[in-house]
Protein backbone atom coordinates (compact mmCIF):
# COMPACT_ATOMS: atom_id res chain seq x y z
CA UNK A 1 0.00 0.00 0.00
CA UNK A 2 1.37 3.63 -1.36
CA UNK A 3 0.68 6.06 1.05
CA UNK A 4 -0.16 9.70 -0.07
CA UNK A 5 2.87 12.32 0.41
CA UNK A 6 0.34 15.44 0.85
CA UNK A 7 -2.06 13.21 3.00
CA UNK A 8 1.01 12.21 5.28
CA UNK A 9 2.09 16.16 5.52
CA UNK A 10 -1.54 16.84 6.52
CA UNK A 11 -1.59 14.08 9.03
CA UNK A 12 1.57 15.05 10.44
CA UNK A 13 0.38 18.67 11.52
CA UNK A 14 -2.91 16.76 12.45
CA UNK A 15 -1.12 14.76 14.48
CA UNK A 16 1.48 17.33 15.93
CA UNK A 17 -1.80 19.13 17.24
CA UNK A 18 -3.53 16.42 19.02
CA UNK A 19 -0.33 15.53 20.72
CA UNK A 20 0.31 18.91 22.31
CA UNK A 21 -2.77 18.50 23.72
CA UNK A 22 -2.18 15.10 25.09
CA UNK A 23 0.86 16.03 26.14
CA UNK A 24 -0.59 19.11 28.00
CA UNK A 25 -3.12 17.23 29.93
CA UNK A 26 -0.89 14.56 30.48
CA UNK A 27 1.46 17.08 32.53
CA UNK A 28 -1.83 18.89 34.02
CA UNK A 29 -2.56 15.30 34.84
CA UNK A 30 0.74 14.40 36.38
CA UNK A 31 1.18 17.76 38.21
CA UNK A 32 -2.49 17.42 39.72
CA UNK A 33 -1.85 13.68 40.61
CA UNK A 34 1.72 14.73 42.22
CA UNK A 35 0.16 17.04 44.50
CA UNK A 36 -2.72 14.46 45.83
CA UNK A 37 -0.05 12.23 46.48
CA UNK A 38 1.80 14.61 48.77
CA UNK A 39 -1.05 15.55 50.55
CA UNK A 40 -2.34 11.71 50.83
CA UNK A 41 1.06 10.62 52.05
CA UNK A 42 1.78 13.25 54.46
CA UNK A 43 -1.12 12.23 56.85
CA UNK A 44 0.74 8.59 56.09
CA UNK A 45 1.80 6.41 59.58
CA UNK A 46 -1.40 7.33 61.49
CA UNK A 47 -2.75 3.43 61.20
CA UNK A 48 1.13 2.08 61.08
CA UNK A 49 2.92 0.94 64.71
CA UNK A 50 3.81 3.82 66.62
CA UNK A 51 7.62 2.22 67.37
CA UNK A 52 8.41 3.77 63.54
CA UNK A 53 10.24 6.80 63.89
CA UNK A 54 10.01 10.09 62.10
CA UNK A 55 12.92 9.28 60.02
CA UNK A 56 11.52 5.83 59.41
CA UNK A 57 8.09 7.16 57.93
CA UNK A 58 9.43 9.66 56.29
CA UNK A 59 11.57 7.17 54.65
CA UNK A 60 8.41 5.17 53.69
CA UNK A 61 6.69 8.42 52.26
CA UNK A 62 8.93 9.62 50.29
CA UNK A 63 9.16 5.15 48.68
CA UNK A 64 5.69 4.99 48.37
CA UNK A 65 5.43 8.58 46.73
CA UNK A 66 8.35 7.51 44.41
CA UNK A 67 6.86 4.43 43.52
CA UNK A 68 3.65 5.74 42.56
CA UNK A 69 5.07 8.76 40.42
CA UNK A 70 6.67 6.10 38.70
CA UNK A 71 3.21 4.35 38.08
CA UNK A 72 1.67 7.30 37.15
CA UNK A 73 4.38 7.98 34.42
CA UNK A 74 4.60 4.84 32.77
CA UNK A 75 0.42 5.13 32.45
CA UNK A 76 0.39 8.60 30.98
CA UNK A 77 3.31 6.95 28.13
CA UNK A 78 0.76 3.84 27.52
CA UNK A 79 -1.98 6.26 27.13
CA UNK A 80 -0.24 8.89 25.08
CA UNK A 81 1.24 5.78 23.07
CA UNK A 82 -2.32 4.86 22.14
CA UNK A 83 -3.01 8.72 21.55
CA UNK A 84 0.14 8.62 19.35
CA UNK A 85 -0.70 5.18 17.18
CA UNK A 86 -4.64 5.75 17.07
CA UNK A 87 -4.20 9.63 16.56
CA UNK A 88 -1.77 9.01 13.09
CA UNK A 89 -3.92 6.34 11.64
CA UNK A 90 -6.85 9.02 12.47
CA UNK A 91 -5.14 12.22 11.41
CA UNK A 92 -4.26 9.90 8.13
CA UNK A 93 -7.89 9.17 7.35
CA UNK A 94 -9.17 12.83 8.03
CA UNK A 95 -5.99 13.76 5.71
CA UNK A 96 -7.12 12.26 2.93
CA UNK A 97 -10.92 13.06 3.41
CA UNK A 98 -9.64 17.01 3.50
CA UNK A 99 -7.59 16.73 -0.08
CA UNK A 100 -10.25 14.37 -2.05
CA UNK A 101 -12.45 17.21 -2.90
CA UNK A 102 -9.28 19.45 -3.75
CA UNK A 103 -7.53 16.68 -5.39
CA UNK A 104 -10.74 16.56 -7.59
CA UNK A 105 -11.49 19.84 -8.04
CA UNK A 106 -7.73 20.26 -9.54
CA UNK A 107 -8.01 17.48 -11.66
CA UNK A 108 -11.33 18.22 -13.02
CA UNK A 109 -9.68 21.82 -13.72
CA UNK A 110 -6.66 20.15 -15.64
CA UNK A 111 -8.78 17.68 -17.48
CA UNK A 112 -10.83 20.76 -18.42
CA UNK A 113 -7.83 23.46 -19.43
CA UNK A 114 -6.53 20.28 -21.50
CA UNK A 115 -9.96 19.13 -23.39
CA UNK A 116 -10.58 23.48 -23.47
CA UNK A 117 -7.29 23.64 -25.58
CA UNK A 118 -7.40 20.38 -27.67
CA UNK A 119 -11.00 21.64 -29.06
CA UNK A 120 -9.93 25.07 -29.52
CA UNK A 121 -6.94 23.88 -31.20
CA UNK A 122 -8.96 22.03 -33.68
CA UNK A 123 -10.71 24.26 -35.63
CA UNK A 124 -7.73 27.19 -35.17
CA UNK A 125 -5.24 24.27 -36.65
CA UNK A 126 -8.00 23.74 -40.02
CA UNK A 127 -8.17 27.49 -40.83
CA UNK A 128 -4.34 27.18 -40.75
CA UNK A 129 -4.09 24.45 -43.20
CA UNK A 130 -6.51 25.98 -45.41
CA UNK A 131 -5.02 29.80 -45.43
CA UNK A 132 -1.50 28.05 -46.17
CA UNK A 133 -2.67 26.17 -48.30
CA UNK A 134 -4.29 28.74 -50.87
CA UNK A 135 -1.69 31.31 -50.30
CA UNK A 136 0.78 28.40 -51.36
CA UNK A 137 -1.11 27.81 -54.55
CA UNK A 138 0.55 29.48 -57.76
CA UNK A 139 -2.39 31.47 -59.22
CA UNK A 140 -5.58 31.43 -56.95
CA UNK A 141 -8.65 32.01 -57.85
CA UNK A 142 -11.17 34.42 -56.61
CA UNK A 143 -13.77 31.17 -56.28
CA UNK A 144 -11.20 29.76 -54.03
CA UNK A 145 -10.47 32.96 -52.07
CA UNK A 146 -14.48 32.64 -51.40
CA UNK A 147 -14.29 28.89 -50.54
CA UNK A 148 -11.74 29.20 -47.56
CA UNK A 149 -13.48 32.62 -46.32
CA UNK A 150 -16.38 30.85 -45.99
CA UNK A 151 -14.96 27.66 -44.39
CA UNK A 152 -12.73 30.16 -41.49
CA UNK A 153 -16.25 31.65 -40.99
CA UNK A 154 -17.74 28.39 -40.20
CA UNK A 155 -14.51 27.20 -38.11
CA UNK A 156 -14.99 30.77 -36.57
CA UNK A 157 -18.48 30.43 -35.17
CA UNK A 158 -17.43 27.01 -33.77
CA UNK A 159 -14.87 28.41 -32.09
CA UNK A 160 -17.37 31.47 -30.98
CA UNK A 161 -20.04 28.72 -29.63
CA UNK A 162 -17.18 26.95 -27.38
CA UNK A 163 -16.04 30.42 -25.99
CA UNK A 164 -20.13 30.68 -25.02
CA UNK A 165 -20.31 27.66 -23.32
CA UNK A 166 -17.20 27.55 -21.28
CA UNK A 167 -17.77 31.00 -19.98
CA UNK A 168 -21.26 29.88 -19.32
CA UNK A 169 -19.75 26.60 -17.58
CA UNK A 170 -17.11 29.11 -15.81
CA UNK A 171 -19.59 31.65 -14.05
CA UNK A 172 -22.25 28.78 -13.05
CA UNK A 173 -20.43 27.98 -9.60
CA UNK A 174 -21.23 31.89 -8.98
CA UNK A 175 -24.19 32.64 -10.94
CA UNK A 176 -27.28 32.74 -8.87
CA UNK A 177 -30.84 32.51 -10.23
CA UNK A 178 -32.74 35.24 -11.16
CA UNK A 179 -36.16 33.58 -10.05
CA UNK A 180 -39.56 34.44 -11.10
CA UNK A 181 -43.12 32.94 -11.65
CA UNK A 182 -44.14 31.55 -15.23
CA UNK A 183 -46.55 28.91 -16.59
CA UNK A 184 -45.51 25.88 -17.26
CA UNK A 185 -46.90 26.01 -20.62
CA UNK A 186 -44.92 29.45 -21.59
CA UNK A 187 -41.60 28.06 -19.85
CA UNK A 188 -41.69 24.70 -22.10
CA UNK A 189 -42.88 26.06 -25.29
CA UNK A 190 -40.54 28.76 -25.05
CA UNK A 191 -37.57 26.22 -24.74
CA UNK A 192 -39.34 24.31 -27.76
CA UNK A 193 -39.96 27.62 -29.75
CA UNK A 194 -36.28 28.07 -29.88
CA UNK A 195 -35.45 24.82 -31.80
CA UNK A 196 -38.12 24.52 -33.96
CA UNK A 197 -36.12 25.28 -37.43
CA UNK A 198 -33.63 22.98 -36.10
CA UNK A 199 -36.43 20.17 -35.89
CA UNK A 200 -38.01 21.15 -39.52
CA UNK A 201 -34.65 21.39 -41.07
CA UNK A 202 -34.97 16.99 -40.21
CA UNK A 203 -38.12 16.76 -40.41
CA UNK A 204 -38.47 15.99 -36.75
CA UNK A 205 -41.66 16.31 -34.96
CA UNK A 206 -41.61 17.50 -31.10
CA UNK A 207 -45.13 16.99 -29.12
CA UNK A 208 -46.10 18.44 -25.72
CA UNK A 209 -47.81 17.28 -23.28
CA UNK A 210 -48.19 19.43 -20.85
CA UNK A 211 -50.22 19.12 -17.02
CA UNK A 212 -51.17 22.01 -15.09
CA UNK A 213 -50.44 24.31 -17.74
CA UNK A 214 -51.57 27.34 -16.11
CA UNK A 215 -49.18 26.16 -12.84
CA UNK A 216 -47.47 29.03 -12.14
CA UNK A 217 -43.74 27.63 -11.09
CA UNK A 218 -40.69 29.73 -9.28
CA UNK A 219 -37.48 29.32 -11.61
CA UNK A 220 -35.12 31.19 -13.61
CA UNK A 221 -37.34 31.20 -17.07
CA UNK A 222 -34.60 32.01 -19.14
CA UNK A 223 -32.19 29.39 -17.62
CA UNK A 224 -34.52 26.87 -17.44
CA UNK A 225 -35.72 27.77 -21.13
CA UNK A 226 -32.00 27.25 -22.08
CA UNK A 227 -31.80 23.81 -20.61
CA UNK A 228 -34.93 22.50 -22.56
CA UNK A 229 -33.40 24.06 -25.69
CA UNK A 230 -29.85 22.15 -24.97
CA UNK A 231 -31.90 18.78 -24.49
CA UNK A 232 -33.56 19.18 -27.55
CA UNK A 233 -30.38 19.92 -29.96
CA UNK A 234 -28.99 16.79 -28.60
CA UNK A 235 -32.03 15.13 -29.03
CA UNK A 236 -32.54 16.77 -32.77
CA UNK A 237 -28.71 16.15 -33.60
CA UNK A 238 -28.64 12.22 -33.02
CA UNK A 239 -32.15 11.64 -34.13
CA UNK A 240 -33.28 10.38 -37.65
CA UNK A 241 -35.40 12.16 -39.97
CA UNK A 242 -38.87 11.92 -40.01
CA UNK A 243 -38.51 11.07 -36.12
CA UNK A 244 -40.64 11.98 -32.85
CA UNK A 245 -39.34 13.67 -29.64
CA UNK A 246 -41.58 14.00 -26.57
CA UNK A 247 -42.19 16.89 -24.20
CA UNK A 248 -43.33 16.41 -20.91
CA UNK A 249 -43.85 18.34 -18.20
CA UNK A 250 -46.21 19.07 -15.10
CA UNK A 251 -45.91 19.32 -10.98
CA UNK A 252 -45.37 15.87 -9.12
CA UNK A 253 -44.90 15.96 -5.25
CA UNK A 254 -44.47 19.31 -5.08
CA UNK A 255 -42.09 19.35 -8.20
CA UNK A 256 -42.07 21.12 -11.38
CA UNK A 257 -40.53 18.21 -13.95
CA UNK A 258 -39.81 18.25 -17.45
CA UNK A 259 -38.76 15.24 -19.56
CA UNK A 260 -37.38 14.71 -23.18
CA UNK A 261 -37.91 11.55 -24.58
CA UNK A 262 -36.59 10.66 -28.54
CA UNK A 263 -36.48 7.98 -30.76
CA UNK A 264 -32.85 8.42 -31.19
CA UNK A 265 -29.98 5.63 -31.27
CA UNK A 266 -29.39 5.46 -27.73
CA UNK A 267 -27.10 5.63 -25.04
CA UNK A 268 -24.83 2.53 -24.06
CA UNK A 269 -25.05 1.79 -20.38
CA UNK A 270 -21.13 2.32 -19.20
CA UNK A 271 -21.48 6.02 -20.71
CA UNK A 272 -24.25 7.09 -18.63
CA UNK A 273 -22.50 8.10 -15.99
CA UNK A 274 -20.30 10.22 -17.85
CA UNK A 275 -22.56 11.94 -20.52
CA UNK A 276 -22.58 14.99 -17.87
CA UNK A 277 -18.84 15.94 -17.90
CA UNK A 278 -17.34 18.41 -19.44
CA UNK A 279 -16.06 17.69 -23.36
CA UNK A 280 -17.43 13.77 -23.10
CA UNK A 281 -17.85 12.45 -26.59
CA UNK A 282 -19.30 8.69 -25.89
CA UNK A 283 -19.33 7.84 -29.53
CA UNK A 284 -16.66 8.98 -31.67
CA UNK A 285 -19.35 8.81 -34.61
CA UNK A 286 -20.88 11.84 -33.83
CA UNK A 287 -20.36 15.00 -35.87
CA UNK A 288 -18.95 17.97 -34.17
CA UNK A 289 -20.61 20.08 -37.18
CA UNK A 290 -23.29 21.19 -34.92
CA UNK A 291 -22.97 23.83 -31.97
CA UNK A 292 -23.79 21.29 -29.60
CA UNK A 293 -20.97 19.41 -31.28
CA UNK A 294 -18.26 20.03 -28.49
CA UNK A 295 -19.77 18.01 -25.52
CA UNK A 296 -20.59 20.51 -23.19
CA UNK A 297 -24.26 21.10 -23.76
CA UNK A 298 -24.87 18.75 -21.13
CA UNK A 299 -22.57 20.06 -18.93
CA UNK A 300 -24.82 23.40 -19.05
CA UNK A 301 -27.93 21.57 -18.32
CA UNK A 302 -26.48 20.19 -15.43
CA UNK A 303 -25.42 23.33 -14.13
CA UNK A 304 -27.88 25.38 -14.25
CA UNK A 305 -30.35 22.74 -12.47
CA UNK A 306 -27.85 22.38 -9.87
CA UNK A 307 -28.26 25.92 -9.35
CA UNK A 308 -32.25 25.22 -8.89
CA UNK A 309 -31.11 22.87 -6.11
CA UNK A 310 -33.16 20.45 -8.56
CA UNK A 311 -31.37 17.00 -10.30
CA UNK A 312 -31.72 16.14 -13.96
CA UNK A 313 -31.82 12.05 -14.64
CA UNK A 314 -31.27 9.94 -17.77
CA UNK A 315 -32.77 6.76 -18.93
CA UNK A 316 -31.94 5.14 -22.07
CA UNK A 317 -31.39 1.78 -24.21
CA UNK A 318 -29.49 0.99 -27.65
CA UNK A 319 -32.19 1.04 -30.54
CA UNK A 320 -34.64 2.68 -27.96
CA UNK A 321 -33.82 6.36 -27.74
CA UNK A 322 -32.81 8.30 -24.59
CA UNK A 323 -35.09 9.94 -22.23
CA UNK A 324 -33.60 13.15 -19.92
CA UNK A 325 -35.89 14.05 -16.72
CA UNK A 326 -35.73 17.56 -15.19
CA UNK A 327 -36.70 17.98 -11.49
CA UNK A 328 -37.00 21.36 -9.84
CA UNK A 329 -38.28 21.15 -6.23
CA UNK A 330 -41.16 24.20 -5.66
CA UNK A 331 -41.72 24.34 -1.74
Amino acid sequence: MTLHKPSLVLAAKYLAVIMIISIFFSVNMYNTSVQELGRGYGRFGAGINRSLSQQQLAELREEQVAISRQSLISRLMIINAFVLLGGGVISYYLARKTLEPIEQAHEAQIRFTSDASHELRTPITAMRSETEAFLMAPKPKLLEAKAVMRSNIEELEKITVLIGGLLRLARSSEMKPNLSHITIQKLVESGIDKVKNQAKEKHITIESVIDNKETAVLVDSELISDAVKQLLENSIKFCEPSKTIIVAAGLRNRKLFISIQDEGPGIKQSQLPHIFDRFYQGDGSRSKSSASGFGIGLSIVKSVIELHEGEVDVKSELGSGTKFTITIPQG
